[in-house]
């Protein structure tokens, strides 16, 4: 969808909001300054990409992989759902770009959850290292969670109107709260924790699974 909008992010923020769009990119067609005098001053009169796409576009993920859907297109990492072909599972594929400077903190992620197993921990499978379109990238495969997540469920109850209980709420915090200590106990933090990153499964029942450990870090 190509919406045109004047006044920079806040507009097309708006209309990606009431679109119910997650992913934005802006193209900026010309800009202005008051300048010294006041009055608006053209400062840019020629298309200028903020933030193109790389290579065709689709990103190569590794053979083993089919049937893969992109989830979340986001900016420090993509989510995709796929099927592994080797072990015929289903499965959560996380991509993001191998740093060129501190390589080891690309792989904190599943080096922790590697180490730490938990019920309300999401539970990763392999992570792998792999060439497209000429950019490295690491793919994280984990456990297919597929109850959405608990910013999905606020935003459902938002529109719906169909608040849940409060001992339903209580339940997924608590679970989440025990991801949270099972954490702290191992001298980890998560440091960024939020609606969006307290998954919920529903293979054994419904409950609340901590993920994306990107930032998480040593205490």
């Amino acid at each position: 969808i190509i919406a045109v909008t004047r006044g920079g992010m806040i507009p097309a923020a708006l209309v990606a909001r009431e679109l119910d769009i997650r992913l934005v990119d802006t193209v900026c067609v010309t800009s202005y300054d008051a300048g010294a005098s006041g009055q608006a001053e053209q400062l840019q009169g020629s298309v200028r990409l903020l933030k193109g796409v790389q290579g065709d576009g689709e990103m190569k993920l590794p053979r083993k992989f089919k049937e893969c859907v992109a989830i979340v297109p986001g900016k420090n990492a993509s989510v995709f759902r796929a099927v592994n072909t080797l072990l015929d599972r289903s499965v959560f594929l996380k991509v993001y770009e191998e740093p060129e400077e501190d390589k080891l903190s690309a792989l904190r992620e599943p080096q922790i959850l590697q180490q730490l197993q938990h019920a309300n921990l999401v539970k990763i499978h392999s992570a792998d290292k792999f060439t497209s379109d000429g950019t490295k990238l690491i793919c994280l495969e984990m456990e297919l969670v597929g109850g959405g997540s608990l910013a999905d469920r606020i935003n459902t109850a938002k529109k719906s109107r169909a608040w849940p209980s409060v001992h339903e709420s209580l339940r997924l915090t608590t679970q989440a709260a025990a991801g949270l200590a099972h954490l702290h106990e191992n001298a980890f933090v998560h440091r960024d924790i939020k609606p969006a990153n307290i998954m919920i499964a529903n293979s054994s029942g419904e409950h609340a699974v901590v993920s994306d450990l990107g930032l998480a870090s040593r205490l």
